[in-house]
């Protein structure tokens, strides 16, 4: 039975370091590829989800550029995986930086240029957390086969 349970969590444990290092990956590639571009923000706005205690706040950044002579229109602030949720203060505080009608330095995929963000700051955390909990999760599979 402990042999079960131990190939279980190391299974998971695999999951979640290649899910985290995935990320990390797509999020660094994202950025290391980048063009640059202006463009203009359209709409500024806080999102407001979940209920009672679970209620986070997600920043909303629209903007349009052209590559090309093409137009595009995105709302994603950075590379790889969608804004997290945030406390409303947080939140807030990001949507202040930008205005309608703000020119803005756009990067976008050159080999997909419908794949843009705003925001060329490294957030690693969340990945390297990811992976640092599978890598436990690993040692205690490995503990319970022993």
């Amino acid at each position: 039975m402990n042999t079960i349970v131990a190939a279980a969590i190391l299974l998971i444990s695999v999951f979640i370091v290649l899910f985290g290092g995935g990320q990390l990956y797509t999020q660094r590639a994202a950025r290391r590829a980048a063009e640059t571009t202006t463009g203009t923000i359209q709409d500024v706005s806080v999102e407001r989800r979940g209920t009672g205690r679970s209620v986070k706040y997600y920043p909303t950044v629209g903007f349009e550029y052209t590559v090309d002579d093409e137009s595009y229109e995105n709302d994603d602030l950075r590379p790889g995986m969608a804004s997290k949720g945030m406390s409303e203060t947080d939140a807030t505080a990001v949507t202040d930086e930008y205005r309608p009608d703000q020119p803005v330095t756009v990067y976008y995929d050159p080999s997909d240029p419908g794949r843009s963000y705003l925001r060329d700051e490294p957030t690693y955390a969340f990945q390297v957390a990811l992976i640092l909990l599978g890598l436990v999760f690993g040692v205690v599979a490995v503990g319970l086969l022993l």
